[in-house]
């Protein structure tokens, strides 16, 4: 994983819908000042994971999908995104990124970001305040909505022997961004 500035500005560039996206626009969404986005945009252009072009005298920021090492900072990206403060109340176990959005360079501008969270969720007003939180935070950071889906660990248990391809399709071939899973 990046420092913590770098990782923001990275899962910014790496998952917002609207790329490519100015430096402004970029500091906003990561919680970060410009020059902290000015320095980020270097290191990850030295890396060769973002490209910078000029448009109406502002400088434009693209994740550079060519690069070899863009799957690496997608997963990054996905693995750095800012949840912790909506999953604190809970008691999760784990969250996977999974569908369209968990590939490197998949899924399209309207695509959301679909994640798995196992955990213990007694009442069913907290799973829906977990759900309408995370949706939230999706559209404002990424201009995409974050579509959980709210299991225990025993109906993601019963997913996978059943191959439920919720289950399957985030637990086996999704990206763990949160927590473990035995």
């Amino acid at each position: 994983m990046f420092p913590r500035s770098l990782a923001a500005v990275n899962s910014v560039v790496m998952l917002h819908a609207d790329a490519p996206l100015q430096i402004g626009t970029i500091a906003s969404l990561a919680g970060v000042s410009r020059p902290v986005v000015l320095s980020a945009i270097g290191t990850l252009e030295k890396r060769g994971l973002v490209t910078r072009s000029r448009r109406l005298k502002h400088d434009e920021i693209t994740p550079n999908a060519k690069s070899l090492y863009f799957p690496a900072a997608y997963h990054t990206a996905l693995i750095d995104m800012p949840i912790d403060a909506v999953l604190a109340p809970y008691r999760w176990l784990a969250v996977f990124a999974y569908g369209s959005m968990s590939r490197p360079g998949g899924g399209r501008r309207d695509s959301d970001i679909d994640l798995l969270v196992v955990g213990r969720f007694p009442e069913i007003s907290a799973q829906r305040k977990l759900q309408v939180d995370l949706a939230d935070l999706g559209t404002v950071r990424y201009g995409r909505r974050f579509d959980a889906l709210i299991v225990s660990p025993e109906e993601a248990r019963a997913g996978l022997e059943s191959e439920d391809p919720h289950m399957t399709n985030a637990i086996k071939e999704g990206v763990l961004v949160r927590g473990e899973w035995v």
